[in-house]
């Protein structure tokens, strides 16, 4: 019965040392039972990655315990990973050791099918970001992000980072809102991070006004961030500010997503430069 199982199952004797041999080993691994009997199992189909694991489940035995069914990967005769469930029992006569029984079970197509499942959900994320993206740039908003690009790039004189993150965000009516004012709904985000100077607390409310200098860094803001500003409420989108000085600016824009009905108009649109900014 054994040797017909559709399963590999394999039995050492108290040395470890294969004394069985099923056609499912044969089938599974590649070894004919000539080949197998008498070879150490983990020597024969455990490759280097996952010898000491192997060896660790082989002392289980040795010491009496039973290996629940565990997800691993044996190797065949050719070099072949393949993923295996592994279960063992020890075989104890009069109470001591006389050798175990393991029992490998093919799973390579479930879990090549999860992996094809797994790179499916990803493909579809990544055709999300790509619709997200152009739609960002349908909506006029290459020049803001130009805007800020160019802005960092004067804010960090003798280099550092600039650092762009797209991705959307939902909010129900009962939770609070991330920057003031934001209406519930789902929203497209889009983070623009420097490692420049920040803006003095000051300067903060009021970096929107054209062309407003901070004085205080020696930054002339010029349209740009005027511009910015303009591009985001034209298209009922928010935008946020958290600078802290000599450590760098993020600014933050929600844009409504794609299918999103208007946002309802509220009673404190804010003024150029005070929309959900903050300093450190």
């Amino acid at each position: 019965m054994l040797r017909a199982a559709p399963d590999a199952i394999v039995t050492m004797d108290f040395r470890n040392r294969i004394v069985e041999w099923n056609q499912g080993a044969k089938r599974l691994f590649g070894y004919s039972r000539a080949e197998a009997i008498g070879r150490y199992l983990d020597d024969l189909i455990a490759g280097p990655d996952v010898h000491e694991e192997a060896a660790g489940f082989t002392q289980m035995a040795v010491s009496g315990q039973e290996l629940p069914p565990t997800e691993t990967v044996r190797h065949q005769k050719d070099g072949t990973p393949v993923d295996v469930i592994v279960a063992a029992s020890p075989i104890l006569v009069k109470g001591r050791f006389a050798g175990l029984v393991g029992v490998y079970t093919d799973i390579t197509e479930r879990k090549r099918e999860e992996r094809l499942q797994r790179y499916a959900v990803e493909l579809q994320q990544a055709n999300e970001e790509i619709k997200q993206f152009a739609y960002i740039v349908s909506h006029d908003l290459r020049a803001p992000l130009v805007n800020l690009a160019d802005r960092a790039q004067h804010v960090m004189p003798d280099g550092g980072t600039l650092t762009c993150r797209l991705s959307d965000f939902s909010r129900t009516p009962d939770e609070p809102p991330p920057v003031p004012d934001l209406p519930p709904g789902r929203w497209l985000v889009l983070a623009v991070t420097d490692t420049g100077r920040g803006f003095l607390p000051e300067a903060l409310p009021h970096i929107f006004e054209p062309f407003f200098t901070t004085s205080g860094v020696g930054e002339s803001l010029g349209l740009g961030l005027a511009q910015v500003y303009g591009t985001v409420m034209q298209h009922e989108g928010h935008i946020h500010v958290v600078s802290q000085v000599e450590k760098g600016t993020t600014f933050t824009i929600y844009l409504p997503a794609p299918g999103q009905p208007p946002a309802a108009e509220t009673d404190a649109p804010g003024p150029p430069g005070g929309q959900g900014v903050r300093s450190h």
